[in-house]
């Protein structure tokens, strides 16, 4: 499968699961943090995946301002 397959399978899959944010293509091939942070926490509003994985400031988007916090929500 080219990488380009995988998007629309992508964009499939999590348009079941919640409408927003808005899965397109150009998000998904160069996602900026808000978007990937949008994205978690939907899944687990919707599927209770990672519940408890985070708590506080972490499950706030707008809170997460510093490299250091971006790069342990992601890792």
């Amino acid at each position: 499968m080219a990488e380009d397959d995988y998007t629309a399978p992508t964009i499939e899959l999590y348009s079941q699961i919640f409408s927003k944010p808005k899965m397109t293509e150009k998000l998904l091939k160069k996602p900026p943090f808000r978007y990937l942070h949008d994205v978690f926490t939907a899944t687990c509003k919707a599927t209770n995946y990672g519940k408890g994985l985070f708590s506080g400031h972490m499950l706030d988007s707008k809170g997460i301002v510093e490299k250091e916090d971006k790069l342990k929500f992601l890792v």
